[in-house]
């Protein structure tokens, strides 16, 4: 960032980069982009105030009605007022985000939507893949040798699965 620039010259955030490097097969503009990030900036604000003002109300109402469940009716105040406050800057914008999300749709059916990781190499996907998602920590348990639990470790597994069998037998049995 240049720390000569007049306050608010600067471009908004996530356009910056080196000059020319939008992608120029992008299936939205550079209008759309912009659109789209001050939008999502948008619901986040009206979210987050939705959410603090509902909970805050929530509480009040509960309380002044005499409620002994605050905490419940703050949660539900909290959840619903970021929905309804969602829904409203939706709609709002419902002609302008249509066409855009069309034509990312249709992109992402073509293929055309990320044309740089789609020439990188498969094994770098894997990888990605998983770190995201590493393997169970059962995996790491039984890979490291230490106690499994009532996992059955004989070599004679029961017949039912699960469990394994115990020395616990009921009167009158005989085996």
């Amino acid at each position: 960032m240049d720390h000569n620039a007049t306050p608010g010259s600067h471009p908004p955030t996530g356009l910056t980069g080196p000059p020319g490097s939008y992608d120029s097969t992008s299936p939205i503009t550079m209008e759309d982009r912009a659109f789209l990030e001050e939008f999502g900036r948008r619901i986040s604000t009206t979210a987050g105030i939705a959410a603090v003002v509902g909970g805050l109300g929530a509480y009040g109402a509960a309380r002044y009605s005499g409620s002994r469940r605050r905490i419940l009716w703050t949660t539900f105040g909290t959840i619903t007022a970021p929905l309804v406050s969602w829904y409203y800057v939706m709609a709002q914008e419902k002609d302008r985000i249509t066409p855009i999300a069309q034509r990312l749709q249709l992109a992402a059916a073509q293929g055309n939507l990320a044309p740089r990781e789609a020439s990188a190499p498969e094994a770098l996907g894997d990888d990605a893949l998983a770190r995201l998602f590493p393997p169970p920590p059962s995996a790491a348990v039984a890979a490291a040798g230490l106690p499994r639990g009532l996992i059955d470790t004989s070599p004679t597994p029961s017949p039912l699965g699960g469990l394994p069998p115990s020395a616990f037998r009921p009167p009158g049995s005989q085996s």
